[in-house]
């Protein structure tokens, strides 16, 4: 992921497993907490404070040109609203990223 698509620095220099992070995001968000795995060039999931510690996956999978980007947010415990209004900025984004 290029600097300035998903976070406004490097995930994989701000991301080691185990670790703390802070990460700011295309949609203009804040996250921070810990890093739950990494999977170099193949994504990442951390926990994220900011959302009631729930988890945010980015996966990348397939080959070159035809290639995947998965978001998912496991939030058992965010109220319908912020989820609701989580998947409305970050869709709205993605699409705008990758419609080029």
């Amino acid at each position: 992921m290029a600097t300035g698509n998903f976070f406004a620095e490097s995930p994989e220099k701000a991301l080691g497993e185990g670790q703390e992070y802070l990460l700011r995001t295309f949609c203009g968000d804040a996250f921070s907490e810990r890093v739950q795995f990494t999977r170099p060039l193949r994504g990442f999931c951390v926990s994220v404070r900011e959302l009631n510690d729930a988890l945010l996956w980015f996966t990348i999978e397939g080959a070159p040109g035809k290639i995947e980007v998965q978001v998912r947010l496991s939030a058992f415990t965010l109220p319908k609203s912020e989820v609701d209004a989580f998947a409305a900025k970050w869709g709205s984004r993605l699409k705008q990223l990758f419609s080029n």
